[in-house]
């Protein structure tokens, strides 16, 4: 007679947080506007549940907020430059995974400059004439000839 034996053996969970649709608002690159907002968002998904969601924005840990499986935080008055950052999650099992390190820039604001000239028609040196100008943010230096 022949016997035959079964062996139980329970697997945990191994399968980690996975992420998607990550989103900023407005998207990298914007022109720097004073009070402005600036909104990243992931969605993070688990097999059984999601525990804590953390952005990792150039060097500090923000703990986020939740709205279904839509984690974000919302950052203001970002001055120009290049910011690095990246998402991680676990789950309730100890499972961790990451976005990997993303960037996101703000641009400096172009100058604006509106120019009107009296006579509006060619004229030759010597004869005078007058320009009006108004500019703003701008830095560079400007040469009429």
């Amino acid at each position: 007679m022949q016997q035959t034996y079964l062996n139980e053996v329970a697997v945990g969970d191994i399968t980690s947080p996975q992420y998607s649709s990550l989103i900023t608002n407005p998207a990298s690159q914007p022109i720097i506007s004073s009070g402005a907002s600036y909104q990243f968002n992931a969605t993070w998904t688990d097999n059984n549940a999601v525990s804590t969601v953390i952005l990792n924005f150039n060097g500090t840990n923000y703990t986020t907020s939740k709205i279904g499986n839509v984690y974000s935080e919302v950052f203001t008055n970002f001055g120009v430059g290049n910011y690095n950052y990246y998402w991680w999650a676990n789950d309730t099992a100890g499972n961790a995974n990451t976005t990997g390190n993303l960037n996101y820039v703000i641009n400096k604001a172009l100058p604006s400059l509106s120019v009107s000239l009296s006579p509006s028609s060619n004229v030759l040196y010597p004869i005078q004439t007058n320009c009006n100008g108004e500019w703003v943010q701008f830095t560079d230096n400007m040469y009429i000839i």
